[in-house]
């Protein structure tokens, strides 16, 4: 193997080398970046079902102060035909 086959060999190797290295780096942030997302929804999701909980009974005083109230229209509406 001649001198200048040898300089192209070791220049290939170091290319992969660092290629490798890049590789591995894009990986490590797609994994960091998956991870993250699902940690992301996670606590959305979360939040969610906890303020559910928190907020149902004012919820559903809500929902039956509505129904009284479409009540009071309907008897209203009778009253006026």
């Amino acid at each position: 193997m001649d001198s200048e086959d040898k300089k192209l060999l070791l220049r290939i190797l170091d290319i992969a080398e660092e290629n490798h290295r890049i590789l591995r780096k894009l990986r490590r942030a797609s994994m960091w970046s998956t991870t993250l997302r699902i940690i992301y929804w996670i606590v959305i999701l979360g939040v969610s079902i906890g303020l559910l909980y928190f907020l149902e009974p004012y919820l559903d005083a809500f929902q039956k102060a509505s129904g009284n109230f479409r009540e009071l229209l309907g008897n209203m509406n009778s009253l006026v035909k």
